[in-house]
């Protein structure tokens, strides 16, 4: 008897060591993947455009990025040239890991094509960005290719003359006025996803602007975030009434407002998506 309880706690010692040795595994490889996306987010951080492009034009200004994870699928890029600021912001396929290839494909292509002497406005922009993401990925429609891509505002402010210029990839562009949302409506498919080129083609949007004007440029992900008292999904409608009730305030104060108001309204559920909304004052 006294043999067999010295097998058994010999056999439960031998045990309890296989497991803590298992868990250190895990803790070990638990690290390597913290650790690798850490570094992927500063390779992330490292290749989005210098807030201060932004700043030193529009000093009146927010970029609110909160990812649904540690990376984000969701970038934005800025570029100023002579009298006119380039502004895109970009919801990739995907999140996490996926996401932030996708955002790190996405604005490397972005700054490939800005160097392009013969794109001269947003709509022959996302033209050439629709055909070297699916160039790049090797997407071509077919059955079993990719369909990777991205949704995107891309716009080009005339400082001088405040005139807007706007082509958009399945995400509007909201303007508030005097009190008013004005919708700048985009086209019904995104850039890449191997849609077939020929059959796509962007639409340009010129809009006088003016003094006090303030642009919106967003991703789904505030709107697509389940929560409230019935844990239903947000939606457009009350995002762009939270818009028309916050607008007077300093941006970086209704980036504050708009901050609360998405962690209030999700609660204790799951964040579902990467956040993206770009604001400027003219």
């Amino acid at each position: 008897m006294k043999s067999l309880i010295l097998f058994s706690r010999e056999k439960l010692q031998s045990r309890t060591k296989e497991i803590i040795a298992q868990r250190n595994e895990l803790a070990l490889q638990n690290k390597d993947i913290s650790d690798s996306i850490t570094y992927a987010k500063r390779i992330q951080n490292s290749i989005l455009s210098d807030h201060s492009i932004l700043s030193d034009n529009l000093a009146d200004n927010f970029i609110y990025l909160q990812p649904k994870d540690v990376v984000s699928g969701d970038f934005y890029w800025f570029d100023k040239r002579g009298e006119k600021l380039y502004l895109a912001c970009a919801d990739a396929t995907g999140h996490g890991v996926p996401g932030v290839f996708m955002s790190i494909i996405g604005s490397s292509l972005i700054k490939e094509i800005a160097s392009t002497p013969n794109v001269t406005t947003p709509d022959i922009f996302l033209d050439k960005l629709d055909y070297r993401v699916d160039e790049l990925l090797g997407q071509t429609g077919k059955e079993g290719d990719g369909r990777d891509g991205m949704d995107i505002s891309f716009l080009e402010i005339d400082l001088e003359n405040q005139m807007l210029r706007c082509s958009s990839a399945l995400r509007p562009v909201y303007i508030i006025r005097n009190n008013n949302l004005i919708e700048i409506k985009p086209n019904r498919y995104p850039v890449g996803g191997g849609f077939p080129y020929e059959n796509k083609k962007c639409t340009l949007n010129d809009f006088q602007l003016q003094a006090g004007d303030i642009l919106y440029q967003f991703s789904d992900g505030y709107a697509d975030q389940f929560g409230g008292s019935k844990s239903k999904k947000m939606r457009i409608k009350p995002f762009k009434k939270l818009l028309l009730e916050i607008h007077t305030d300093p941006l970086m104060l209704q980036k504050e407002k708009l901050f609360d108001f998405f962690n209030a309204w999700k609660g204790e559920l799951e964040q579902v998506d990467d956040i993206l909304i770009i604001g400027v004052k003219i």
